[in-house]
């Protein structure tokens, strides 16, 4: 093993011994030559060449006019460099180190690197190649980037920035190791202790589709793909973009923010803040503090974003402003609307479902529900079950309508609280109560009187009851559930047919 020293201030040619050498150039530009062994190459100041030769050689990098030769299969060998750098081919590992201001990067080559960041000052960006690279960042915020390849990259304690455009690739952060990003151009799940996820809208490389946080309180960024994102534990900021997406929070307190695009928000356990944006997007509220925004970013003179919106609950709710629509499932008992046309729909359960202002559509489900319009023009039906119905102000249509034929269990016995002949209609459904004109209905005295009537649709006016009679003759309204009053009139009011409307 030799040491070699050139001199100071001349262009040195040092040539090694065939063993473990150190050569040391100084000053000037030399030419250092290690040969077969394990050598240390450093050229000093100035730009020097160097030449390791076979063994596993380390070079000394301190001017970025330095050069390294060497060749295929002469060993693993590392580049120490102050000053930004790019391996040379055939070196497989790069260390960065000092303070210099000429240092800002490190990059790799085609081959499996491992580049290190040793400098404890300066925040240096680490840039693989084509290979299956290791980076470690150091204290500093660090940007990581594999290339090409499935690369394991580690950050220090900075807030570091890695960038995946592989499904291969690896992240890894220590606990508290700083507030970390990922940017993936492929579907991608942040890894234990990183923060914040951005998936990159370059769409002539990303694929990326799909984003999931972890445990820490994430930030996702969607891309102008329909994306699928998920916060999972944690409170998180998650937005969309420009697609149609999906985004659901998880456990926490999230707030979701869907942008352009027709999204699906749901917001998952906890006190949740969902904003649509523009287009028809659908909003899962499973708990009673969950929030839907509709206004947010709405400028004066324009008070509601685009697109017709929808609530799915599963707990009670009421629709906030230019939210359009609210349909209840599970559990949830009530729902109410807002000043818009709404379309409220209930579930198996017994529901209180109401309008306010607007035409609304509510529809009540397989429960005992009450349901009522409110102002403006409403369409109310009860569907199966036992349900009273009030329409409110306006011109309102009560429907009968189950979609199958006639069966008085199924149907129930309904009230309408509020009728006022000529202003609202009972709309009945063919396919419920079969091929039926206006020529089928008649108006009686009373009930026994509905009893004796050969008509199909009979109203009694000493009851407000009006009946279907299923057979169609003299004798009864039909056997089994077939026929008989399914809705009362409440206070006995006027009655005509032209009240009645026959839809197909």
């Amino acid at each position: 093993m030799a040491t070699i020293i050139g001199t100071n201030g001349f262009n040195d040619q040092l040539f090694g011994t065939g063993a473990d050498d150190s050569i040391f150039g100084g000053r000037g530009d030399d030419l250092l030559v290690g040969d077969a062994g394990n050598d240390t190459l450093d050229g000093g100041r100035d730009n020097d060449i160097m030449r390791g030769g076979t063994g596993d050689d380390t070079y000394f990098v301190d001017a970025v006019g330095d050069q390294v030769i060497e060749n295929p299969d002469e060993g693993i060998d590392t580049l120490r460099s102050t000053v930004d750098v790019t391996l040379p081919a055939n070196v497989e590992n790069l260390v960065v180190f000092g303070n210099s201001p000429a240092l800002r990067r490190g990059v790799g080559n085609e081959l499996n690197n491992r580049i290190v960041d040793e400098s404890a000052v300066i925040a240096v960006d680490l840039f693989g190649g084509g290979g299956d690279d290791v980076l470690i960042g150091s204290t500093r915020n660090n940007l990581l980037d594999g290339g090409t390849g499935n690369d394991t990259m580690t950050g220090g304690s900075g807030n570091d920035t890695y960038v995946v455009d592989s499904a291969g690739d690896v992240v890894q952060e220590a606990v508290d190791g700083g507030i970390d990003q990922v940017t993936s151009s492929v579907d991608h799940t942040l890894a234990d202790n990183v923060e914040h996820l951005i998936l990159s809208n370059d769409v002539t490389q990303s694929t990326a589709f799909n984003g999931t946080g972890n445990a820490l309180n994430n930030v996702i960024l969607g891309n102008a793909f329909s994306n699928t994102l998920q916060g999972l534990a944690g409170d998180d900021n998650i937005f969309g973009g420009f697609g149609n997406d999906t985004l659901e929070g998880g456990d926490g307190n999230d707030n979701l923010n869907g942008g352009a695009g027709n999204d699906t928000m749901i917001g998952g356990t906890g006190n949740d803040t969902m904003i649509g944006g523009t287009g028809n997007d659908v909003y899962l509220v499973t708990d009673a503090g969950d929030v839907v925004d509709e206004v947010t970013g709405v400028g004066a003179g324009n008070l509601s974003l685009s697109g017709v919106d929808l609530v799915r609950s599963t707990v009670d709710f009421i629709l906030g402003r230019n939210v359009d629509n609210l349909t209840l499932e599970g559990t949830a008992a009530n729902g109410t609307g807002n000043e818009l046309n709404n379309e409220i729909i209930g579930n198996n359960i017994a529901n209180v479902l109401e309008g306010l202002a607007g035409n609304d559509r509510i529809l009540g489900g397989n429960g005992n529900d009450i349901l009522r319009g409110g102002l403006g023009n409403d369409n109310l039906q009860g569907d199966r079950g036992k349900d009273v119905m009030t329409g409110g102000e306006g011109a309102d249509g009560f429907f009968f309508d189950l979609n199958s034929p006639f069966n008085l269990g199924a149907i129930g016995k309904d009230v309408i609280r509020d009728f006022t002949s000529g202003v609202d209609r009972i709309v009945l459904d063919q396919t419920t109560f079969g091929p039926i004109s206006r020529a089928d209905i008649a108006l009686v005295v009373d009930d026994a009187d509905a009893a004796l009537s050969d008509k199909r649709i009979v109203y009694s006016e000493e009851t407000g009851k009006l009946f279907f009679n299923a057979n169609g003759t003299e004798r009864g309204f039909g056997r089994n559930g077939s026929g008989g009053y399914f809705v009362t009139l409440q206070g006995t009011p006027d009655f005509a047919v032209s009240d009645i409307v026959i839809q197909p």
